[in-house]
C-alpha cells in the first residue's frame, strides 16, 4: 500500500430483489415506446424505466401473482395505462483499512435501499415515470459517508417523455425533468449501482434514433444527495451537458463505435493541485463489439478546461477483452478475460495544469465490490475468468493490481473524492487485491 504498507480489505455480502415485478425470464430488454407489442415478458433490471410492459396489455400474459400490477388499463380503450413495481436490496459490508489508516481500522455496517415506482403512458407518445427510493445506513463508525450512503427519502425519478416524431423503431424523444442517466460502458457516466445511493441529474435529454444511429443531446444540472427527506434538489453549482452518439461500425458484425462530447461546470472541485472552480470538456470514442467467441470494448477519451486560473490536460485509455470458451461436452461456460487502463494524473501539483483525469460520474464498484479507488490517477490490470454454470449461477474470481499513473498525485474513489494524499512517498505501487463473485438468478 501507499508508503505506509497498511493492509486493507472489505468484505461484503449483499442480496438484492425486485418486488411487485415480472418474470425472471432473461431476454432482451426492449427500448421504450416500441411499436410492437412483445412476445415475451421483459426481464428484471435495475433501471426500471427502460423497461416496455406492454407484453402484459394482453390479459391473456397476467399469469403471475405480480402480473396484475402491469400495464393496467385505467380508461376503456386502453391508452392509458400505469404500471407499478418496486426494488428492495439489502447489503451488509465488513472493512478492514479500507482507507490505509484514515478511518477507524475495522467496521462493519448494515446498508438498505428500498424503491417504488410508477409507470404511466398516455397513448403511444406520452409517457410518466416516478421514483421513489429510500436509502437506509446503520452501524457504521464515524456515521454514513457523505453522498453515497444515506438519503432517507428522495425523488429519484420524476421525468416527462414526449415523442416528437415515430416512426416503426425511429423516434425523436424529448425528456424533461429528474431521471437516471448511463452510456456507453458506464465508465464516463452512470446511475452508480455499487454505493448505496444511486445518482441522478435534473434537466433535459433529447433522443433522436434513425438508420441505425442513436443519438442524445444533454442539458442538465446534477442532483444533489443530502441525507433528509425530500431534500434532494439541483446542484446549480454542477452542471452537465453534452452529447453522445453510438451506430454500428461500418460493415463489421455485432460491432458499435460511440463517439461523445461531454462539458461539466463545477463551482468547487478538489484535487491534489488544490480546490477551485473546474471547466472541464471531455471527447471520446468507444468500440465494442463481438466476434465468433471473441469480444472486446476498448475506450479512448482526452479532456481539456480550465481549473481555476490554469488549464486541464488529461487522458485516459480502458479496456476489457475476452474469448468465451464452451466446449459441447461440458456443462460450464467459460471466458477468459482481461480488463486494464490508465488514467492520467498531475505530475505536478505546483505548475498551471491540472493532469488529474476525471471520470465524471462514473459507476460506484468500478473495479470491484469493495469499491476502494477510482479511475483517477492510476494504472490498473485485472486478469478474470467467469464460470457460467447450470441453474443462472456464475462463478467469477479475478486479480487486481494498481499503481498511481503518477506519483506526485493522490489516490482517488468514486465519486471524485480525495481519498489518499500523495505526501512525501514516491510509492508507484498501491496495492492488489482478490475477488471473487458468486451471483445467482433465481
Amino acid at each position: 500500500m501507499l508508503s505506509l504498507g497498511i493492509r486493507c480489505a472489505r468484505v461484503i455480502l449483499s442480496t438484492a430483489g425486485i418486488v411487485l415485478a415480472t418474470s425472471l425470464q432473461g431476454v432482451p430488454v426492449f427500448a421504450q415506446g416500441t411499436s410492437v407489442r412483445d412476445s415475451q415478458p421483459p426481464p428484471l433490471t435495475t433501471m426500471p424505466e427502460r423497461t416496455n410492459w406492454s407484453y402484459f396489455c394482453d390479459a391473456a400474459h397476467k399469469t403471475e401473482y405480480d402480473a396484475a400490477l402491469k400495464c393496467i388499463k385505467l380508461t376503456h380503450s386502453g391508452k392509458l395505462t400505469v404500471s407499478v413495481g418496486g426494488e428492495i436490496r439489502e447489503r451488509g459490508e465488513y472493512s478492514d483499512h479500507p482507507t490505509w489508516g484514515q478511518d477507524p481500522p475495522d467496521n462493519g455496517y448494515s446498508l438498505q435501499r428500498y424503491a417504488l415506482y410508477e409507470d404511466i403512458h398516455a397513448g403511444s407518445r406520452v409517457r410518466l415515470f416516478s421514483e421513489l427510493d429510500s436509502a437506509l445506513e446503520y452501524g457504521r463508525d464515524g456515521g454514513p459517508r457523505a453522498v453515497i450512503d444515506r438519503d432517507k427519502l428522495f425523488v429519484h425519478q420524476t421525468f416527462l417523455d414526449l415523442d416528437l416524431w415515430k416512426s416503426g423503431d425511429n423516434y425523436l424523444r424529448l425528456r424533461s425533468g429528474r431521471q437516471e442517466l448511463s452510456f456507453g460502458a458506464d465508465r464516463l457516466v452512470s446511475i452508480r449501482e455499487g454505493p448505496n445511493v444511486l445518482q441522478n441529474f435534473d434537466g433535459f435529454r433529447l433522443t433522436l434514433a434513425d438508420r441505425g444511429w442513436k443519438t442524445d443531446l444533454l442539458a442538465t444540472k446534477y442532483s444533489e444527495s443530502n441525507p433528509g427527506i425530500f431534500d434532494d434538489s439541483p446542484t446549480h453549482s454542477y452542471s452537465f451537458w453534452g452529447l453522445y452518439t453510438t451506430h454500428p461500425f461500418f460493415s463489421v458484425k455485432d460491432t458499435k463505435i460511440d463517439l461523445y462530447y461531454l462539458g461539466t461546470d463545477k463551482k468547487l472541485a478538489k484535487f491534489a493541485q488544490g480546490n477551485a472552480r473546474e471547466q472541464r470538456e471531455t471527447v471520446g470514442s468507444r468500440l465494442a463489439g463481438k466476434h465468433q467467441n471473441f469480444d472486446y470494448d476498448t475506450e479512448g477519451t482526452f479532456q481539456f478546461g480550465r481549473f481555476g486560473s490554469g488549464d486541464i490536460r488529461a487522458w485516459a485509455i480502458a479496456t476489457n477483452s475476452g474469448y468465451t470458451v464452451s466446449p459441447s461436452s461440458s456443462s460450464v461456460k467459460m471466458r477468459f478475460a482481461f480488463e486494464g487502463g490508465v488514467a492520467s494524473g498531475d505530475h505536478n501539483l505546483h505548475d498551471h495544469t491540472l493532469g488529474t483525469f476525471n471520470a465524471l460520474f462514473p459507476k460506484g464498484a468500478y473495479f470491484n465490490e469493495a469499491e476502494l479507488l477510482g479511475p483517477y490517477n492510476i494504472i490498473h490490470l485485472r486478469p478474470n475468468v467467469k464460470f457460467e454454470l447450470r441453474h443462472n449461477i456464475t462463478i467469477w474470481p479475478d486479480a487486481s493490481f494498481f499503481w498511481r499513473q503518477s506519483t506526485s498525485d493522490a489516490i482517488y474513489r468514486v465519486p471524485e473524492i480525495l481519498q489518499r494524499a500523495s505526501g512525501a512517498s514516491r510509492a508507484r505501487y498501491i496495492g492488489s487485491q482478490a475477488n471473487i463473485e458468486l451471483d445467482w438468478h433465481p
